[in-house]
């Protein structure tokens, strides 16, 4: 399954994708910065094109899948303009879903995974959504769409709309939403703290920002203990990309279990990654630019989910949703404190239709192992008949 990624970022789509197995072939971002930090991750020889405006079909090889995070900010209720507006279809980012349209329309893979903010689908009184749907379908495909949320395998509460096109009837007949894991009991922020971090004191907030937030709206309105999360705290707020410069509103802290009284920290940007569902062994530059390309992020667990059912509509083979079920919760384990791992591993359950018990049961099963050789095995064939 052949894929390019719209939008890139820092590489969302691919984490998740190249986990059941999709191949990335293209790749398109203007932010020089996440240009950077893709390379740092995928390879110096991986270099984004630059402008999705100027791209063309001659560009771009032969492909299978599309996808984009489209630029959600005229989408979104916080990121509207100073004028507090959401100019939607018609905003200077949010007319860009419209290169995707005609990229779709040129090119005509043979599905699409598009992700943006879940206030799309109520925007408009329901309008907007009613044109970005019209729009795919004109390009040729069967649409479909779902809110979904990372929490179901990450201590973050991050709701997003996932929209799903076929071209052919029969595999949009055949696709269906995955069932969102269970995990039981539920994952904490515990799980990505990183205690270890020698420079975690760096990470504190002045007294100038502490009062600050104390100060802020939002901390007196829904009180202070909202603002605060501790290693049994269970999901954390939704991360924006203006993590580090939304004190005042949004942002939550890192504190102590025992501690009442001083200060409390940002999270570092290895939590943020592990928060998103990045893996432990990404590497991110330090300062803010790292929470902003992070907070842009889609996550790749959920990601995976999504593309194993996608690629088992496409290839008619029911397996390949497995997998992708397997493939989430690996990545999920992956963005875990390695001091934790036994934890997600052996002392969670899994809660699904697919499969119940624990998490490392479901990883490590003989069906499990199984299904990983047969893909691998398909993916080599693939290979070698394209190779002739």
């Amino acid at each position: 399954m052949k894929f390019i990624e719209l939008f890139a970022g820092v590489g969302g789509f691919r984490h998740g994708l190249e986990a059941v197995g999709g191949e990335l072939v293209w790749g398109c971002d203007i932010d020089k910065n996440v240009g950077i930090t893709y390379r740092a991750n995928f390879g110096q020889d991986q270099i984004l094109y630059n402008d999705v405006i100027e791209a063309k079909k001659e560009f771009i090889p032969a492909f299978d899948l599309l996808t984009a995070g489209f630029p959600c900010q005229d989408f979104s209720h916080l990121g509207a303009g100073n004028d507090g507006g959401q100019k939607g279809l018609e905003g200077e980012t949010g007319s860009l879903f419209y290169q995707v349209v005609r990229l779709l329309k040129d090119c005509q893979p043979k599905a699409f995974l598009l992700e943006n903010v879940h206030g799309l689908k109520s925007m408009n009184g329901g309008q907007t959504i009613l044109l970005v749907i019209a729009a795919l379908e004109a390009a040729g495909y069967h649409v479909q769409y779902k809110v979904m949320n990372s929490s179901c395998l990450l201590p973050q509460f991050r709701r997003r709309i996932y929209f799903v096109g076929f071209l052919d009837a029969k595999a949009a007949q055949r696709f269906q939403f995955p069932v969102a894991p269970s995990i039981v009991p539920k994952r904490s922020v515990g799980d990505i703290l990183d205690v270890s971090d020698p420079f975690l004191e760096t990470y504190k907030l002045s007294k100038r920002q502490w009062r600050a937030v104390k100060d802020a709206k939002a901390s007196k309105k829904y009180g202070l203990e909202t603002r605060i999360l501790r290693p049994t705290t269970t999901i954390a707020d939704t991360l924006l990309s203006s993590y580090r410069g939304s004190r005042k509103g949004m942002s939550q802290f890192v504190m102590p279990m025992d501690q009442t009284e001083g200060r409390p920290r940002w999270l570092t940007t290895r939590e943020v990654a592990r928060l998103m569902g990045f893996p432990n062994a990404s590497i991110y530059p330090s300062g803010p630019s790292a929470y902003k390309q992070l907070g842009n992020a889609v996550t790749p667990p959920l990601i995976a989910l999504l593309g194993g059912s996608i690629r088992a509509a496409l290839e008619n083979n029911p397996s390949h949703a497995y997998l992708g079920l397997q493939s989430a919760l690996s990545l999920a384990l992956d963005s875990t404190d390695p001091s934790r791992q036994h934890v997600l591993l052996n002392s969670r359950i899994v809660d699904h239709p697919k499969h119940t018990g624990t998490v490392g049961a479901l990883l490590y099963t003989p069906q499990s192992r199984w299904t990983m050789l047969m893909v691998a095995f398909g993916c080599t064939c693939l290979h070698v008949l394209s190779s002739k």
